[in-house]
């Protein structure tokens, strides 16, 4: 998540897995980001900033840290359930 934090831009996962046509930027990373968003700063420097239509505020992150600190939990989560996954599997193989 860091990384993905640390670019200028990111595009929406729903549009690289194919559910949609065209490629867009990822709306959460434009609210968390705001001006550090290559976007977000060409739309202020294009006289857009207005057209942008955020919406959605309260549906993302307060902030960076805790967009962090959810997927890094919610990775131990599924490592844990993978382990106990994996020892259902050794202790009742399938046949």
């Amino acid at each position: 998540m860091e990384e993905i934090l640390g670019q200028d831009s990111f595009a929406c996962h729903k549009t690289l897995n194919g559910k949609r046509d065209k490629r867009k930027q990822c709306a959460g990373h434009v609210l968390i980001k705001r001006e550090d968003n290559a976007f977000y700063q060409l739309a202020i420097r294009t006289g857009l900033e207005e057209q942008l239509d955020l919406i959605g505020e309260e549906l993302v992150f307060a902030g960076e840290q805790d967009l962090i600190e959810h997927h890094k939990n919610g990775r131990e989560r599924n490592e844990q359930q993978t382990k106990l996954r994996d020892f259902d599997a050794f202790i009742s193989p399938s046949n």
